[in-house]
């Protein structure tokens, strides 16, 4: 709204400040420049968005992995028939039960909770007092250790990823951008169809702004990253027996 309302309202602007008489030669011109201007900031801003939504789409995966690395712990923790084993999956549901309702919130600011590590170092210490006897168990005992420490690093590839955005630079330069061809737009007569022209070419790269905008930040607003995953492999968890 506020890119296509600038761009409407700079020939009347432009007008009164530069206060030009009207050119049919000049209006042409700087619309044309307007026009160039406003396809370099298109283009960049759909390759911007392909970048960000690819971000989106990676952090995804990563919760995805993470759920299925609660649900192998617990299967395994449930089967291996070692003293301590099934007394341990309590602490797997505490942790990912933190995982949504303390870390996931601080997960906008990419910042970390510290009593879901307080929960991780539980179960960490828990599964790692087990004493596997035989082959059978030492080999699900390896896989465990191997799925619980995945469980940490997914997380913390979580937590740095979380921190996904466009650099500032970017914005800066769009900006810059933008203010260039408001600023041609100010050169251009104001008539009802060079302001439509104006505002219909910008409205198709404010629609680009306004997603890239949207998607930049993987853990915020409404198209943020879902919990939904893990949710579901607690859930699934609970009903193992």
């Amino acid at each position: 709204t506020v890119v296509v309302g600038a761009a409407a309202i700079a020939p009347v602007i432009g007008r009164r400040v530069f206060r030009l008489p009207a050119s049919e030669t000049r209006d042409e011109a700087a619309f044309d420049a307007y026009k160039a201007i406003l396809a370099m900031v298109g283009f960049v801003l759909a390759f911007s968005l392909v970048q960000v939504d690819g971000n989106l789409r990676g952090v995804e995966e990563l919760v995805g992995h993470e759920a299925n690395l609660l649900g192998t712990v617990d299967r395994v923790l449930l089967r291996m028939e070692v003293p301590g084993a099934t007394e341990a999956r309590p602490l797997l549901a505490a942790y990912g039960r933190s995982l949504i309702h303390d870390e996931w919130p601080r997960l906008s600011d990419g910042q970390r909770s510290e009593i879901t590590d307080a929960r991780y170092t539980e179960l960490s210490r828990a599964i790692r007092r087990l004493e596997p006897v035989g082959l059978r168990q030492e080999t699900m005992y390896a896989e465990l250790l191997r799925a619980v420490d995945d469980l940490s690093d997914k997380r913390e590839d979580l937590i740095h990823d979380s921190e996904l955005s466009l650099p500032s630079f970017f914005w800066v330069v769009t900006g810059s951008f933008l203010g260039v061809a408001l600023l041609l737009g100010g050169l251009t007569n104001p008539t009802l169809t060079r302001v439509a022209g104006l505002g219909g070419t910008a409205a198709g790269v404010a629609l680009l702004l306004a997603f890239v905008v949207i998607v930049d930040h993987p853990f915020r607003g409404e198209t943020s990253v879902s919990s939904a995953d893990i949710a579901s492999a607690l859930a699934l968890n609970a009903r193992r027996h």
